[in-house]
């Protein structure tokens, strides 16, 4: 009898749909973020990215350094949320995010 190791191959796998995961999940939070960002000139709503940075983990955000301010507000300008109700509003597209890419219905 012959023994098939085909560990590598599934852990392989596994590592494709979690990155396939997190890039969809990555796209849809940022196309919700830009739906709700206020837009004065557009540079803060054009610069909204995501990035999977690794198995279990995708970052969005922008690099543009008042994102914060207009996200949580200050003591002179009202909070204006994008991110937070981006992610928050949508955990159940999230979820079959996961659900469609593992195979579950």
């Amino acid at each position: 009898m012959t023994f098939n190791n085909f560990t590598d191959e599934v852990l392989a796998e596994i590592d494709r749909r979690k990155r396939q995961i997190l890039e969809e999940i990555g796209s849809l939070v940022v196309a919700e973020a830009q739906m709700r960002t206020p837009v004065l000139t557009g540079d803060l709503r054009r610069r909204e990215t995501h990035e999977v940075i690794s198995n279990d983990t995708v970052r969005v955000g922008s690099d543009v350094e008042y994102d914060a301010y207009v996200e949580f507000g200050t003591s002179k300008q009202q909070a204006q949320p994008h991110w937070t109700p981006a992610y928050t509003e949508n955990l159940g597209t999230i979820q079959e995010i996961a659900n469609k890419n593992w195979g579950e219905e």
